[in-house]
């Protein structure tokens, strides 16, 4: 539902809308804005910023290798899914397209576990039900 009546005041909300993320291999905090791609060490004044979940958050991430398709990221656990899981997912592909979210998509997440779901071209596959 538009609240403000229009398309420019979803864009205007949108991009007041930031999140707080970690960079994998620093663990420093910085804020990202999903809906610009926009990213600041420091938290935008005038804008809601979401604080980090202690549960880990689940990320949407696109897989460029396989034409752009959705996968997700899970931040605490590692895991990465194919299938969209329940509840409250943060879309980083604009992100994803910028210096930094290329790192955090091909280096932070490779830490932790291969960031692209296992498929059955790939060893490990298994489908969720």
């Amino acid at each position: 539902m538009n609240i403000s009546g229009g398309a420019e005041g979803d864009e205007t909300w949108g991009s007041n809308f930031w999140v707080t993320l970690t960079d994998p291999q620093t663990n420093t905090l910085f804020f990202a804005c999903p809906a610009t791609g926009q990213v600041s060490w420091e938290p935008p004044v005038g804008t809601f910023v979401l604080p980090p979940n202690p549960e880990g958050e689940w990320w949407e991430l696109s897989d460029e290798s396989r034409g752009g398709i959705p996968y997700y990221y899970q931040t605490k656990s590692g895991e990465t899914v194919w299938e969209r899981p329940d509840g409250f997912i943060i879309p980083l592909g604009i992100i994803q397209q910028t210096a930094l979210g290329r790192r955090l998509s091909q280096t932070g997440m490779r830490n932790k576990q291969s960031p692209i779901p296992d498929t059955p071209d790939r060893p490990g596959y298994q489908r969720s039900r």
